[in-house]
């Protein structure tokens, strides 16, 4: 004979087995994490900012060429790494009579020259010679021998000491003789006999033994 089923306790047992699972599912979901995308910032999304070269300086012209003479009163080395720095003090475009008047021995200009008169002053940098191995207290340094002073004429043509008749002022800047300080300096002319009408409109160089130069205006 088959025994009767039980219903309620078919029915109980059942609800337990569906409370079990219930509590085991939440366990499970209460106990996983789960982890959410991370928010992309701005800054990884922003382009990057491309570096930017600055635009070069114009470059300036040296003071002191051809193009751009000195002017009286200002002063330049003759190169970067000269011992020597010139300034012109002026110019007497016509100092004959003043010329002959002082050496009255002495031929004035024939005609069609004029007797031109630069003054300059010269100063020595006993740190630029001691960078070539020369002791200023020691050998001097001779501003007359080593800076030759000549004039550019108009038409081009660059007159020296040999050009023309010959012309010494009373203070000649060869006849200055040298210096033996640091920072010491000679003020003194140079006479050039020029062609008159090449006076108006040149130049004064002021040059190295090794051919570097500068310029100043000239009458």
């Amino acid at each position: 004979m088959r025994t009767p089923r039980r219903l309620g306790t078919t029915i109980a047992t059942g609800a337990v087995v569906l409370a079990l699972a219930a509590c085991g599912a939440g366990s499970s979901s209460a106990g996983s994490t789960v982890e959410k995308p991370r928010p992309t910032s701005a800054a990884s999304t922003r382009p990057s900012a491309t570096p930017t070269t600055p635009a070069p300086e114009p470059e300036v012209a040296a003071a002191g060429t051809q193009q751009d003479p000195l002017g009286v009163g200002e002063s330049a080395p003759i190169s970067t790494q000269s011992a020597f720095t010139v300034r012109l003090d002026g110019t007497d475009p016509d100092a004959a009579a003043a010329i002959t008047a002082a050496k009255p021995g002495l031929p004035g200009p024939q005609p069609g020259e004029a007797f031109i008169v630069g003054t300059f002053t010269i100063t020595v940098s006993g740190e630029r010679l001691a960078g070539q191995g020369i002791d200023i207290a020691t050998d001097g340094a001779d501003p007359g021998l080593s800076v030759i002073l000549e004039y550019l004429g108009a038409d081009g043509v660059v007159y020296t000491a040999a050009s023309g008749t010959g012309c010494v002022s009373e203070n000649e800047m060869w006849m200055s003789g040298p210096v033996f300080e640091d920072g010491g300096s000679v003020t003194a002319a140079t006479c050039l006999s020029v062609p008159a009408d090449q006076v108006p409109g040149g130049l004064w160089i002021a040059s190295n033994t090794a051919n570097e130069s500068i310029y100043f205006t000239g009458a």
